[in-house]
C-alpha cells in the first residue's frame, strides 16, 4: 500500500515545522508522500515547508487556489493531488499524534477496513488540553451520533481519519467551502454507502484559548447541526 499524508495549513508558521518533522520522523510506512496544502498563507508557512523539503523529496508543497480559509477546500486540493492508495489528513497545528498513522495503516490492512478513525473518545484514547467548550460540544455530538446512528466510532468529528482512495473516489467527496465539519460529512457518506469503518485510539493535544475566543466556537454549530440532521435522515431511509 502507498500512503498520502495531507497537511492543510493556513498561517501555521509557529507549528508547521514541528508538525511536518514529526510526520517525517515518526511515520515508518516506507512508500509515502507528505503533501502540505498552503491555504492562502500570509506568513512564513510556505517558506518553512520549502526549506524542509530540500532534504526530504517525499515532501511537497502545493497551494489551495479555491476560496481561502475553507478547511474542505484545502483538503480537497490535497486529495486531488494525492497518489497513494491510502490517504490521511493531519492537522497543521501539531495536535495530532503522528505515531498513530502506522497503526492506522496496520489496522487497515489486518482488518480490511475502508476508513480508520483515530478516536480520542474510545477506550485508550485521550484528549489533552484544548478549549473546554469545544470539548463539551464535540463529545455531545460524537456520543449521540454513535447511539442514534450506530456509526462504529465514538469520535466521528475528529478530522484524523485514514481512507482508502478507492472508497473516496466512489463518493462525492467534493464538499466545497465547508469547515471542520467536512470530516464528519465525509464519514457519513462513506458509512451510508457501505464502507467498513473501524477506530483506533489516539491522543489529541491542544492549547487553551481565552473564553471570548471559545465563544466563537458556537458559530460552528449550524454547520455541524446540518450534517447531524442529514445523517439521521439517511438513517431513516436505510430503515
Amino acid at each position: 500500500m502507498t500512503l498520502s499524508i495531507i497537511i492543510p495549513a493556513h498561517n501555521e508558521e509557529e507549528q508547521i515545522a514541528a508538525t511536518v518533522i514529526g510526520v517525517l520522523t515518526q511515520v515508518q510506512t516506507p512508500d509515502r508522500e507528505v503533501i502540505v496544502v498552503a491555504d492562502h498563507c500570509s506568513d512564513l508557512t510556505e517558506t518553512i515547508v520549502t526549506e524542509i523539503a530540500r532534504n526530504h523529496p517525499e515532501l511537497r508543497l502545493i497551494k489551495n487556489t479555491d476560496r481561502p480559509g475553507s478547511f474542505s477546500n484545502a483538503i480537497i486540493t490535497g486529495l486531488h493531488a494525492a497518489t497513494g492508495t491510502l490517504v490521511v489528513p493531519v492537522m497543521a497545528d501539531h495536535c495530532d499524534d503522528p505515531s498513530a498513522i502506522d497503526r492506522m495503516v496496520k489496522a487497515m490492512e489486518e482488518r480490511g477496513a475502508d476508513v480508520v478513525c483515530a478516536s480520542r473518545y474510545m477506550r485508550g484514547g485521550k484528549k489533552v488540553g484544548g478549549p473546554w467548550l469545544q470539548n463539551i460540544f464535540s463529545r455531545i455530538v460524537c456520543y449521540s451520533l454513535r447511539i442514534f446512528t450506530g456509526i462504529p466510532t465514538w469520535d466521528c468529528a475528529n478530522s484524523y481519519k485514514m481512507y482508502r482512495s478507492s472508497v473516496l473516489r466512489s463518493l462525492r467527496y467534493d464538499i466545497p467551502n465547508a469547515g471542520t465539519e467536512y470530516s464528519m460529512a465525509l464519514l457519513f457518506r462513506a458509512y451510508f454507502h457501505g464502507a467498513k469503518i473501524i477506530e483506533i485510539p489516539t491522543t489529541w493535544t491542544g492549547t487553551s484559548i481565552p473564553i471570548n475566543q471559545e465563544l466563537k466556537i458556537l458559530r460552528r454549530f449550524p454547520n455541524y447541526w446540518y450534517w447531524y440532521r442529514k445523517a439521521l435522515r439517511w438513517l431513516r431511509r436505510e430503515e
